[in-house]
């Protein structure tokens, strides 16, 4: 009984990872930015401004507009 349990877990696991690795980048930093926000929400993350952080964003900010412009094609 306890190995059907867990045999059962183990296959929802595959289904997931499965599941995880169809999704796209946009809907992947979709989930990442819902996970920022609700931290955020709760007080989890600082609201400290530090220099580096924000540099680090930036840089991440220019790569997913350069993504999304890549994605949508030449805007001729």
């Amino acid at each position: 009984m306890l190995e059907a349990y867990q045999e059962k877990w183990r296959s929802v696991a595959k289904v997931q990872a499965e599941e995880q690795r169809q999704l796209t980048f946009a809907q992947r930093w979709q989930k990442l930015n819902s996970l920022i926000r609700v931290a955020e929400g709760l007080g989890i993350l600082s609201k400290v401004a530090d220099p580096q952080i924000e540099s680090v964003r930036e840089r991440w900010n220019l790569l997913k507009d350069l993504y999304i412009a890549e994605m949508q094609g030449p805007t001729d």
